[in-house]
C-alpha cells in the first residue's frame, strides 16, 4: 500500500535552472526583478568608478583611471551575460509552462516577431495541472504584487501608442498648417530690413 508520505510533491527547480515551469505573474515579476537589479548595479558601479575615471577628480590618477575603465568595461560585459542568461532561462521556463520546447525562445532574436513573441510569453495561459515539464509552480506573493503591474503596463503603453498614432494620422492638415505658418514667420523675419545702427549726419 502506498503511503501518503511517498506522494509528497517535489520542490520546484531553482529559478536559475532551465528546468521547471514559470507562470505569467512569476515570469513578469522575475523579468522586472532582473532588470531592476541590473540598473541598481550599473548605478552603484558608476558611483564608485566615475570619480576615479574622471580626470578632473582629486581622486583620479592615470594608473587607477585606466584600471577603473577596464574594470567598468568587464563589469558591463559580465552584467550583459547575466541578463542574457536569465532572459533565456525565464523564457524557457515560461515556454515549459505552455508545454512548449525551450528552443522556441530563439524567436526573441527575430525582428518584429520578437515583439509579438514577448506578448505571447506574458499573456498566454499555461497548461493546467502537470505537463511534459512538470507540475505547476506556485506563484509567490511578491511575484503577484510585482507581476500584475508588469502585465498591465505593456497593454497601457500599446493603447497610448495607438492613440497617439491615430491622433497624428487623423489631423495631418494641422501639422502641415503649423509648418507653413512657421515658414511664413521665418520668411517675414528674414525679409524685414534691419535698421542702421548709425544715424546719418
Amino acid at each position: 500500500m502506498t503511503q501518503p508520505f511517498e506522494q509528497q510533491q517535489k520542490p520546484s527547480p531553482s529559478i536559475f535552472s532551465a528546468n521547471g515551469r514559470l507562470g505569467r505573474l512569476s515570469y513578469a515579476a522575475w523579468n522586472f526583478f532582473v532588470y531592476f537589479i541590473a540598473i541598481v548595479a550599473v548605478g552603484a558601479a558608476y558611483g564608485v568608478l566615475s570619480p576615479i575615471i574622471d580626470a578632473n577628480s582629486p581622486h583620479a590618477s592615470l594608473d587607477f583611471s585606466n584600471l577603473a575603465t577596464i574594470l567598468g568595461g568587464l563589469f558591463i560585459v559580465l552584467l550583459f551575460i547575466i541578463i542574457m542568461y536569465m532572459g533565456f532561462i525565464l523564457s524557457i521556463k515560461r515556454l515549459h509552462d505552455l508545454d512548449k520546447i525551450g528552443w522556441i525562445c530563439l524567436l526573441n532574436f527575430v525582428p518584429l516577431v520578437s515583439f509579438f513573441f514577448t506578448f505571447y510569453l506574458l499573456y498566454a495561459k499555461g497548461t493546467e495541472g502537470s505537463n511534459t515539464y512538470g507540475a505547476v509552480r506556485t506563484t509567490k506573493t511578491w511575484e503577484k504584487i510585482i507581476g500584475w503591474p508588469m502585465l498591465v503596463l505593456p497593454i497601457l503603453s500599446v493603447i497610448a501608442a495607438i492613440g497617439i498614432f491615430i491622433n497624428l494620422a487623423s489631423s495631418p492638415k494641422s501639422v502641415t498648417e503649423i509648418s507653413k505658418e512657421t515658414t511664413y514667420i521665418e520668411q517675414k523675419i528674414a525679409s524685414k530690413p534691419v535698421a542702421s545702427a548709425v544715424k546719418p549726419s
